[in-house]
């Protein structure tokens, strides 16, 4: 089970896990904070958290809950910062999945923390 830090302001979502990470706990966090976003940026720092355990069916349903879940931005973006090439390969899939259902977002993942802040227009 994987463990949460989340913020939220009128400039970002922040959600950082550390653990191994389920898709019933990221639904949990699409269903409570999803809705209530006024930011346009996004980041989910995973580069603590285990997504391996993590299927392909997994990255549909969570696609479809973001889908559901998110308000409406021309401009929204989401980050996802993982720990290593391997993570990469695996969030990757999940963005290619959120692609195919049309979730309105741009996302894009990093390796590290300053390239996703630069990329979000944070810094």
């Amino acid at each position: 089970m994987g463990k949460f830090r989340i913020s939220s302001n009128e400039k970002l979502l922040e959600i950082e896990v550390s653990g191994p990470l389920l898709q019933a706990e990221i639904l949990k966090v699409i269903e409570e904070w999803y809705p209530q976003v006024v930011s346009t940026r996004i980041l989910w720092d995973l580069s603590k958290a285990d997504v391996h355990l993590l299927t392909e069916e997994d990255y549909v349903k969570i696609a479809v809950a973001a889908r559901s879940k998110l308000p409406s931005y021309q401009s929204r973006r989401t980050a996802y910062v993982v720990a290593d090439a391997k993570a990469f390969l695996k969030q990757w899939s999940y963005v290619e999945r959120a692609a195919l259902i049309r979730v309105g977002a741009e996302y894009s993942v990093f390796t590290g923390r300053e390239s996703a802040e630069r990329w979000l227009g944070l810094r």
